[in-house]
């Protein structure tokens, strides 16, 4: 009734003062003049009605068909086009992708025409599927993947949706192809992974990471962040407060504390921060010192995962020995640094204070803890190459054990167990990922992937221009 008392006031200018016939095969709108008045609503509705000349006639739905494709997705007239499509280059051209011979329905063949002369393949559970022509293979494909009532499926459920009634050679590869070119899928789908790997630590301070984490709660010191700095091969680390973190605070850091302590020469990886991307730490900290900066990709943390697991550590063993306010943190960071080069890592086997300075370090606890024998003391000499071949050993271990724990961490973890590394070249297509949701949008809608571009020079090895 209500759509009846929305067609009237849409088209009252065309029945006002006229008499018209209301058809419908909704039957309880024959008794709408006759209806007890105990419902309000409806009293409402017949009231706007009484003003218009008109009669209900019933007429069953399968006889009023006409009006309930009006009311159906508009999909089912596409498909239903493209079927028919089908079924006429079916039946009008010879088959050439068919090298069987064709049969009836009653024969055994693999291939058979029904009554109409469609063909089909033959399927033993009676669905049968149709075969389809290759001009018409990308029309059956887009009618199965993009309409919103499939709403853009995987390869496998597109393939599964497409054979409950088609077939034709190389169906699979054919669906393949078409998503991996469709624009849709690639700028939503998540699972894109691709690797570029960093490097691999050969020696002590040959490829390291820096790191600011924060902020933390001030006091007096005005303390709010940390740089962080940790050496990939001997998992030697630093940690350096600071009251902000602008370029010019870590680029001063950088090269008062660490650069003075360890040399130059190595390759620093750093996220994509302000602080690491600024012209002040490229330009004026790096080249100057004659470190190769390295920058890891952008929303992903995970490429910087060493010290990222230092910021673990560094936060766990703090949380047991900071006051109530959480203000001292700044105080605690050297002792608990200390505690961290003490320590043997679980990767290499030793501490990172023993493969920095080739001695262990000497705790308060530890104090009249060694047996007391009597040895000849070694000259200065023997001393020395005792030191060079026990150091010469553990570098051998712990570049063994890095090598080690990295397959592991490719096999045991499903991160980018299906990673694949590629390479890019000028004249490519690619996509660029960007997470960034606009304002006013919802990230459960949002595409990450924008492109497609084309790459025009490439820069480095895995760094391009487009």
């Amino acid at each position: 009734m209500l759509a009846l008392v929305w067609a009237a006031k849409y088209f009252r200018c065309y029945l006002y003062g006229k008499r018209f016939v209301v058809t419908t095969d909704h039957s309880a709108l024959s008794y709408m003049r006759n209806f007890a008045y105990n419902n309000c609503r409806l009293l409402r509705w017949s009231l706007k009605l009484s003003v218009l000349d008109f009669v209900v006639e019933h007429r069953p739905g399968p006889k009023i068909g006409h009006a309930d494709a009006l009311s159906r997705h508009v999909g089912a007239v596409t498909l239903a086009n493209t079927l028919d499509r089908v079924f006429a280059a079916n039946k009008t051209r010879r088959i050439s992708v068919l090298n069987a011979t064709l049969g009836t329905i009653s024969r055994k063949c693999e291939f058979f025409r029904d009554n109409e002369g469609v063909t089909y393949k033959r399927h033993p559970r009676g669905k049968h599927q149709i075969v389809v022509p290759r001009t018409l293979v990308q029309t059956v494909i887009k009618e199965n993947h993009d309409p919103a009532y499939v709403a853009h499926p995987g390869i496998k459920r597109t393939h599964d949706l497409i054979s409950l009634n088609y077939w034709w050679p190389g169906m699979r590869r054919s669906i393949e192809e078409y998503i991996r070119r469709c624009d849709s899928c690639q700028r939503r789908k998540e699972d894109h992974k691709f690797v570029a790997p960093l490097g691999k630590p050969e020696g002590p301070f040959v490829l390291t990471s820096v790191d600011v984490t924060g902020p933390y709660p001030q006091k007096e010191r005005k303390n709010k962040h940390l740089l962080t700095f940790i050496d990939h091969f001997t998992k030697f680390a630093e940690a350096f407060p600071m009251p902000d973190q602008t370029a010019e605070a870590c680029g001063r850091v950088y090269a008062t504390q660490i650069i003075t302590r360890h040399g130059t020469g190595s390759k620093l990886i750093t996220d994509q921060g302000p602080a690491f991307m600024s012209a002040f730490f490229l330009r004026e900290t790096c080249k100057i010192l004659g470190v190769q900066k390295i920058r890891t990709s952008s929303y992903h943390p995970q490429s910087n995962g060493t010290v990222e697991r230092l910021h673990r550590s560094l936060h766990s063993g703090l949380s047991h020995y900071v006051n109530a306010s959480n203000t001292n943190w700044d105080v605690l960071t050297p002792f608990f640094l200390m505690a961290y080069r003490a320590t043997p890592n679980t990767v290499t086997g030793y501490s990172p204070f023993y493969l920095s300075h080739g001695r262990k370090m000497q705790l308060p606890n530890q104090n009249d803890l060694k047996a007391k024998i009597s040895a000849k003391p070694l000259d200065h000499n023997q001393r020395l190459k005792s030191l060079k071949a026990s150091l010469r050993l553990a570098y051998k271990s712990v570049r063994h054990a890095n090598r080690k724990a990295h397959q592991n961490n490719k096999r045991l973890y499903s991160y980018d167990r299906s990673a694949k590394l590629r390479s890019f070249e000028a004249g490519d297509q690619v996509y660029l990922y960007n997470p960034t949701v606009k304002p006013g949008t919802s990230k459960k809608f949002h595409f990450p992937w924008s492109g497609p571009f084309e790459i025009t020079a490439k820069v480095l090895t895995r760094i391009m221009r487009y």
